[in-house]
């Protein structure tokens, strides 16, 4: 599995994709809550090598990989609050309290502390444009949960039977801690275990060899679709950040499913266009720097017009297409002027 797979890459940019708009204004993309996290945690488990992993310790395995994601989560982290503190300064608003209640919240990595409390009661843990950032904390955890399942149950092979049983066994304790706790986790452990469920059904289908059967049989996407319209009609929008999975979570996971198969599907389908393959793939290779700082970037263009006096423009149904591409351009100009230019090494974004 040394390959790099374009598809991949092009459904990793189109999920970036799906962020930013759920981000921007979430009525006009009700399904996006569906489908963007499930998709992420799913191709980790899809491009997962079993067989490189079998000639490695377990311990040396899930370092590597929560080293990989928690190095850019605090870097990032770090870059956006040191902008809260210069805005609070600036604006005469700084405290000690204000500055250490952010601190404790990014570590903590959760959007709120306590459930059902109105929003003027709780605690923020993400009050500095780093909201978005919450998914690289449950994918580290997401991450160790699936090598334990790869190292001690599945034993680095493939066996459908002990992954559907890891799955609804990660289904039912993530259940009960939403249900029960009267508190989120840190690190956002509850969705974690979900998002451990998305990876597992990602391995099964790079198992399936799920790429060579998409390009045989187009009724696949198409009947993907059809049911993925009548479900999000019946489940309702969700945003798992805050473990809202609509009506009910079975259905939530039965989405996120369908929605990362027509994800993949037409990923497979771009694949052949090569100008619309090297674009997406690219977005889909710089997908840390925009889930870092797309937020920001459009909160500065919009503090910007409203300092400019341009209020009609905030108020104008087109200004999603704006905020959109500010978002996505924004970021990518960023990451082009913080490799080649400031030479910030690749692994760090």
């Amino acid at each position: 599995m040394g390959k790099r797979l374009d598809y991949v890459d092009i459904a990793k940019g189109l999920g970036i994709m799906l962020v930013i708009m759920g981000h921007i204004e979430h009525d006009y993309v009700p399904f996006c809550g569906s489908v963007h996290i499930p998709l992420f945690f799913m191709l980790s488990g899809y491009i997962y090598d079993m067989d490189k992993s079998n000639r490695e310790p377990f311990g040396m395995a899930s370092k590597k990989r929560v080293k990989r994601l928690l190095i850019p989560y605090f870097i990032y982290n770090l870059i956006l609050y040191a902008k809260y503190l210069l805005k609070l300064i600036v604006s005469h608003e700084f405290s000690l309290g204000l500055a250490g209640r952010a601190l404790g919240g990014f570590v903590y990595s959760s959007s709120l502390l306590y459930k059902n409390v109105p929003l003027e009661k709780n605690l923020e843990g993400f009050v500095f444009g780093n909201g978005p950032l919450w998914f690289l904390t449950a994918m580290a955890a997401a991450s160790v949960i699936f090598n334990i399942i790869i190292y001690y149950v599945l034993k680095h092979r493939f066996h459908l039977k002990k992954i559907i049983i890891s799955s609804v066994v990660l289904g039912m304790i993530s259940w009960l801690l939403c249900r029960y706790l009267p508190f989120y986790l840190p690190w956002s452990f509850e969705m974690a275990l979900l998002g451990c469920i998305f990876m597992l059904f990602g391995l099964c289908l790079r198992n399936w060899k799920i790429d060579e059967v998409l390009k045989r049989h187009f009724e696949i996407p198409l009947l993907s679709l059809i049911v993925f319209i009548g479900l999000h009609y019946v489940n309702g929008s969700a945003n798992m950040a805050i473990q809202d999975y609509g009506r009910s979570m079975t259905l939530y996971l039965l989405l996120g499913m369908l929605g990362s198969v027509i994800v993949l599907s037409i990923s497979i389908l771009l694949e052949k266009y090569s100008k619309i393959n090297r674009a997406l793939s690219y977005v889909g290779q710089n997908t840390l720097i925009i889930l870092a700082f797309h937020m920001t970037i459009i909160s500065l263009m919009v503090s910007v017009l409203e300092k400019l006096q341009f209020t009609w423009l905030l108020d104008w149904g087109g200004f999603f297409v704006i905020r959109f591409c500010v978002g996505l351009f924004g970021c990518l100009i960023l990451n082009e002027l913080l490799v080649r230019v400031i030479k910030v090494p690749k692994r760090f974004l």
